[in-house]
């Protein structure tokens, strides 16, 4: 009797365990959901790389927690435009090549950041450009490519393949930033933007795998234009309120989310003592100091007067020379 409730004891927990687990069986029986889920996750941390490369890099340039702020009013209003000038095109030609385009789209933005970043001082200007051409084609791949999930799997794992989206996202979200900082830290911004479009080259890889993603129209089904095509999405989203908020958010949140984040790296320039992350160091070694070079200065600990001895920044503060001359 003793065995058997053990045994149904364990039976009962590996249900509970399977029932929280993910399901990968998209990842095992689509391998064209697999090469694009493989090839987005290395794609999604290259890209988290550079949002922390970025954002240390604008504000190495200018000391300004606004200009990092007007990378998210930059790319806001290609994001809108491109959004829903483009989005009826995803519907009538074939996705793979969309996709393919969006993704060597991207590449070019890196590619413009990577040149940049190996002048030592770009204008910032061409940071900028280069922001909005990522927030362009982004704007682009995206669409596209949940656009294409339900012609890879199956039915009845649409709700897996969703999972498995949702995860992969959510690992690049919390591991790429990480790898970020220790890459701008260790490395510098050119490994940064590097890494980025070496990402790229995996996911357009990937996609090449893909087989072709033509969308089907039913019979009979008109072909509309874009324009009839965009009002009829306008005309979808009237009088839906949930839609209209989350649009809401969402639009909040790129304008005003990367002044959030930005205000972590301006509020450690000032505050004393506490180790720092390596990418926000790296910010507030080159910045001006708001206090004086010597209040400034004595709260590194040791640890942090040797990362300034090796710190590849691309324009240290006359301050962090004087430090390093020490």
């Amino acid at each position: 009797m003793t065995e058997y409730r053990e045994r149904t004891r364990r039976r009962v927990l590996m249900d509970r365990a399977r029932r929280l687990a993910v399901d990968v069986t998209p990842l095992r029986t689509s391998r064209d959901f697999r090469a694009l889920w493989l090839g987005e996750l290395v794609s999604q941390v290259g890209s988290q790389i550079t949002v922390v490369a970025l954002f240390v890099q604008v504000y190495a340039m200018t000391g300004s927690s606004a200009a990092v702020g007007v990378i998210g009013l930059v790319q806001l209003v290609p994001m809108v435009f491109v959004s829903i000038g483009f989005g009826p095109q995803i519907d009538v030609r074939d996705r793979r090549r969309l996709l393919l385009g969006a993704q060597l789209g991207l590449m070019v933005a890196s590619l413009l950041l990577l040149l940049g970043a190996h002048m030592g001082n770009p204008p910032l200007a061409l940071v900028y450009v280069a922001a909005a051409l990522n927030a362009a084609f982004a704007s682009v791949a995206t669409p596209t490519r949940a656009a294409m999930i339900p012609n890879l799997v199956p039915v009845d794992t649409y709700a897996s393949a969703a999972a498995l989206n949702q995860v992969m996202w959510t690992s690049a979200a919390v591991v790429g930033p990480a790898l970020g900082g220790i890459v701008v830290a260790q490395l510098g911004l050119t490994w940064a933007y590097g890494i980025d479009v070496a990402s790229f080259g995996v996911a357009l890889t990937a996609a090449l795998v893909v087989h072709s993603q033509r969308p089907v129209r039913p019979d009979g089904a008109e072909h509309e234009g874009v324009i009839a095509a965009i009002l009829t999405g306008f005309r979808f989203l009237s009088g839906k309120r949930v839609l209209q908020s989350t649009f809401t958010v969402d639009i909040v949140a790129m304008v005003f989310g990367n002044m959030g984040r930005d205000s972590a790296t301006g509020v450690a320039t000032t505050r004393p003592a506490g180790r720092k992350s390596p990418a926000t160091l790296t910010a507030s070694l080159t910045s001006p100091p708001p206090l004086s070079r010597r209040s400034r200065m004595s709260h590194l600990t040791p640890r942090d007067r040797s990362f300034v001895t090796a710190c590849p920044t691309s324009r240290p503060a006359p301050w962090a020379k004087a430090l390093r001359a020490t």
